[in-house]
């Protein structure tokens, strides 16, 4: 906050203070998925809004190319107001402030009242300059005068002697042979102007470099948005499965810059098969097919799986197997997988197609979870 006002001879009296305020933006931007899940393959809706003309930048990305980065929230508030506060005048760079005739003078007669009234202990002396009251108010408040003339202040900065009693010569530092009697350890440490006896850090050690050449980069696209301030996408979502992360940065000529949450849209698979097969079988060997069915829902689910029929193999009963020739049904818990087998004998050489399917038995004969009907063959 700068206050000031102009007395009647011309000269500006102002004076500054600096207030916290909670950080926020001119502007607001969400992003907005039509559901929080979804199955690979589906179609998604993406919402994106803002101010009307604005221009965002828009990424979604897998989640797990994100746990080697160093920050995965490059841009911030926080961050975004850091940035900023990098371009903040600062009051010693490129001043506008020219004062040697009178202020200089003052100065000097200053510091010889100083060094008289000084004690006869050999003080060390740090004269520092310190701002008055009124000094480089406008500075503080980040504004420049814009105007030909010179630019003095009043009243002048004012020196202010920093000192300390030292018990010693205090030329003894500065002799080279006084000097070299000191040990290692008890020298003083620092460049010129000194006062600094700490060591000196030692660097830290290099980092590693994050790898950041991730393929996983589902959109990276600029939007402009119409008048009415929505875009909307249609997508079709990957076959990862995985959890995508989506972010806006939005740019407006008037309201400034905007910046959306995270927003996540997780693909999944309610359930699916695995197969342990062995890379090589004879012909007439007995090979027995492990299908392993993953359950990913928080709910059990009946499940029956079966091995196609076909004139490469022949699928072998055995004595005792419930179900049908190569079928195999049971309730799959939430979150678990059930192993289920079953034998063929290969009756061709070379490769041999075998087809597994899976699917949800609506007709299983003990209560297992709600009979959810969106869940398709596997």
């Amino acid at each position: 906050v700068l206050v000031w006002y102009t007395r009647e001879d011309g000269e500006v009296v102002a004076d500054t203070r600096e207030l916290e305020v909670e950080k926020c933006l001119g502007s607001s931007a969400s992003l907005t998925w039509s559901e929080s899940q979804a199955q690979p393959g589906q179609q998604t809706t993406l919402t994106l809004s803002s101010e009307p003309n604005s221009v965002c930048s828009l990424g979604v990305v897998d989640r797990s190319s994100e746990l080697l980065a160093k920050d995965v929230d490059p841009i911030s508030l926080e961050k975004l107001f850091d940035f900023v506060d990098n371009f903040d005048i600062n009051r010693w760079i490129n001043s506008q402030i020219y004062t040697p005739d009178y202020c200089e003078k003052k100065k000097l007669r200053e510091k010889e009242k100083d060094r008289a009234s000084l004690s006869d202990l050999n003080p060390i002396i740090f004269p520092e300059d310190r701002p008055s009251v009124s000094y480089y108010s406008n500075y503080d408040s980040g504004l420049y005068v814009l105007t030909d003339q010179t630019v003095e202040t009043r009243p002048c900065e004012e020196d202010e002697a920093l000192f300390f009693e030292y018990d010693g010569p205090p030329e003894a530092l500065g002799i080279p042979q006084l000097a070299a009697d000191f040990d290692t350890e008890d020298r003083i440490v620092g460049g010129a102007g000194g006062g600094n006896s700490s060591p000196s850090p030692s660097p830290p050690p290099p980092e590693d470099a994050p790898r950041t050449d991730f393929p996983e980069t589902w959109i990276w696209d600029l939007v402009v948005l119409p008048s009415s301030g929505v875009n909307s996408q249609n997508l079709t979502l990957p076959d990862t499965i995985t959890q995508w992360v989506g972010k806006a940065v939005c740019a407006h000529p008037e309201k400034g810059v905007a910046l959306s949450e995270r927003e996540s849209i997780t693909t999944f698979t309610p359930f699916f098969v695995d197969l342990t097969l062995p890379p090589t079988v004879k012909r007439g060997e007995i090979l027995p097919v492990k299908m392993s069915i993953f359950n990913y829902l928080d709910r059990p689910i009946p499940v029956s799986v079966s091995v196609g029929e076909s004139a490469e193999y022949e699928i072998i009963q055995e004595p005792g197997a419930p179900g049908e020739l190569g079928r195999r049904s049971s309730c799959l818990p939430a979150q678990d997988k059930v192993v289920h087998t079953v034998k063929i004998k290969p009756l061709v050489i070379g490769e041999v197609n075998i087809t597994v399917s899976a699917f949800v038995d609506y007709q299983y004969s003990e209560p297992c979870g709600s009979g959810d009907t969106s869940i398709e063959k596997r």
